[in-house]
């Protein structure tokens, strides 16, 4: 997908925390697309693109793809061992009475005896009504993700009013109390990869391994120009992307930064690799032994 249609898709979703507290909008063509892709039944898939005009689909490669090429790929998904799709609508915006514009996230499963991976990808779609009810016309959709991504940048992962260096203090006494590590997290709100991250933590197989070994902090950069001397300080190159992670041990002393931006892409990366890091660090771990 090219990158002004992949940030027209981002901003509708970033823009749909206020779509999301009026309640899950409800739209059933979208569902009927979605449980054609689940059985994998082309006819019934096919059948709900439009013909007049022809529908047309962009997906992840960027390029223009007809309904017959879209329902290939989108087949390819259960013979590649996806038994399970799941559709949340993000924003339903009505264009006019016979037009509707959704933009949804997916989540697809394999079997639970396997070894498939949960992936995601968001998409935004464009619906028109006619004699033949409503048909699909144009769609969009982003790469596949390992992770779930964040439905809007609300969250206010880095209050501006936050005294990080207090909160640095707090976290490392908690730490040596409970005899954890402290993960510091540089960032800002507008970071995209950093609520994605913030998400990952929540996943029920990150979280209790996260709680249990860190206290954490998140440290805003503002537009790069907060906290630069605690991002020095940690020998965080904050030039390299964010977010921007070190770990401390329960004293304060600094036993890892990242220097390679190796979490500024974390759309890019899975949970094994997130949990990894995390089992690296923990206490206990050959990793930073004092």
């Amino acid at each position: 997908m090219n990158r002004a249609s992949l940030l027209l898709i981002m901003l509708a979703l970033l823009g749909a925390s206020q779509a999301a507290a009026a309640g899950k909008p409800a739209f059933p063509p979208l569902e009927q697309w979605r449980a054609a892709i689940e059985r994998g039944d082309a006819a019934a898939l096919l059948a709900l693109y439009s013909q007049e005009p022809p529908a047309v689909s962009l997906g992840s490669g960027g390029n223009l793809v007809t309904a017959a090429e879209d329902v290939q790929k989108l087949l390819a998904l259960r013979a590649a061992g996806v038994t399970s799709v799941t559709l949340e609508i993000v924003k339903l915006l009505p264009l006019r009475l016979d037009v509707r514009e959704v933009f949804y996230q997916a989540e697809l499963k394999g079997p639970s005896n396997s070894a498939a991976q949960t992936l995601y990808f968001s998409g935004e779609q464009v619906w028109l009504h006619g004699k033949g009810g409503w048909k699909l016309a144009s769609s969009n959709r982003t790469a596949f993700s390992k992770l779930r991504n964040p439905n809007s940048l609300s969250k206010n992962l880095y209050p501006p009013n936050a005294d990080a260096e207090k909160e640095i203090r707090e976290a490392i006494a908690q730490a040596g109390r409970a005899g954890k590590r402290v993960l510091l997290v540089f960032g800002g709100n507008w970071c995209y990869d950093c609520h994605v991250l913030d998400l990952a933590f929540q996943q029920s197989d990150l979280a209790p391994l996260l709680h249990a070994n860190y206290e954490v902090v998140h440290v805003d950069i503002g537009e790069y120009n907060r906290n630069l001397n605690i991002a020095e300080r940690y020998q965080v190159p904050l030039q390299k992307g964010v977010p921007a992670l070190a770990v401390l041990d329960s004293k304060g002393k600094l036993l890892f930064s990242q220097t390679h931006g190796e979490f500024e892409n974390t759309r890019r990366l899975g949970p094994d690799d997130i949990i990894a890091f995390l089992t690296q660090w923990k206490p206990g771990s050959s990793a930073g032994v004092n």
